[in-house]
């Protein structure tokens, strides 16, 4: 379950009505002195995540959830940041997951969308 909610190229607010899912404001809050929304968000498989929008920019802070992974039940936590525009779609150039299986940082130094890629790339490599 958890490899198909990670499918979700779009985004778990973008469309949440068309997945089945349920978005509550369940107010502001502050985060490191900033203003921010907690968005709680109810899958159709009765899994909640929380968001935190930044309320000036309207970006994603960071994502709260308890996801079931190896029978066991751990809290994650993604934090975006470092928001750049790349042909004119702004996304977080940094993103950090913390969980108890260990921590992970990604760092994007570009974005490109629709590039052309040789399908000899994907083909399988000849042992």
């Amino acid at each position: 379950r958890l490899a198909q909610q990670q499918v979700n190229l779009e985004g778990d607010l973008y469309n949440y009505k068309e997945k089945g899912s349920v978005a509550e404001l369940i107010g502001k809050v502050n985060i490191d002195g900033k203003e921010a929304y907690r968005v709680k968000l109810t899958t159709n498989d009765n899994s909640a995540k929380d968001f935190f929008v930044d309320a000036n920019s309207y970006y994603i802070n960071s994502v709260k959830a308890s996801v079931l992974a190896q029978g066991q039940t751990m809290s994650i936590e993604q934090t975006m940041s470092n928001y750049k525009t790349f042909d004119g779609i702004t996304m977080p150039t940094l993103i950090v997951s913390n969980s108890p299986m260990g921590n992970v940082e990604i760092v994007y130094e570009d974005i490109k969308f629709n590039e052309n890629i040789n399908d000899a790339v994907f083909k399988q490599p000849v042992k």
